[in-house]
C-alpha cells in the first residue's frame, strides 16, 4: 500500500495534468491556421503580389525562396512542436 501511495505522489508531483496536455495539442494543431497568412506572404512576394493580402508597406520585391519558404517554415514549425510534445511525454514515462 505504501508503494502505491508513493507512485501516486510521484505522478502528482511530476506528471503534466491531462487538461494542460490537451490544451497544448489543441494549440499545436490550431496555431498553424493562424500563422498561415504570414506564411502565405512569402508566396505573395514571390509571385509579384498576385496573392491578395493586405500590404504592410513592405515593397521589397519578390522573396528569394518564394512559396517554398512558407511551406518549409510551416512544416518545420509542426515537426518541432510535435517533437517537443513527444519529448515531454517520454520524460514523464521515464520518471
Amino acid at each position: 500500500m505504501q508503494l502505491d501511495l508513493e507512485v501516486l505522489r510521484e505522478v502528482r508531483d511530476y506528471e503534466t495534468p491531462k487538461g494542460l496536455r490537451h490544451v497544448a495539442v489543441f494549440l499545436i494543431c490550431t496555431i498553424p491556421i493562424f500563422l498561415a497568412p504570414f506564411w502565405l506572404s512569402f508566396c505573395d512576394k514571390a509571385v509579384g503580389g498576385s496573392v491578395h493580402l493586405e500590404s504592410d508597406g513592405d515593397e521589397g520585391g519578390p522573396h528569394p525562396h518564394g512559396c517554398f519558404a512558407g511551406y518549409f517554415m510551416a512544416a518545420i514549425f509542426v515537426i518541432i512542436t510535435f517533437s517537443l510534445l513527444r519529448v515531454q511525454e517520454a520524460l514523464e514515462v521515464s520518471i
